[in-house]
């Protein structure tokens, strides 16, 4: 990582979205979700949820 990459993600406000990784194979029972900054890129947090904490936290498949 280059060293514009890092200070351009310690200062930025980040901007949160949250992405699933498209794979050949699925978890049965939910998905890792990604929150990741829309203007530098960082992965913020990462964190598996499953089928229903997704419905109940997003009100939505992410």
């Amino acid at each position: 990582m280059s060293l514009k990459t890092m200070l351009k993600q310690m200062v930025c406000r980040h901007e949160i979205e949250q992405c699933v990784k498209k794979e050949e194979y699925h978890h049965l029972q939910g998905d890792t979700v990604y929150h990741v900054c829309r203007k530098c890129g960082k992965v913020v947090k990462e964190e598996f949820l499953t089928w229903e904490e997704q419905l109940a936290r997003y009100g939505r498949y992410v």
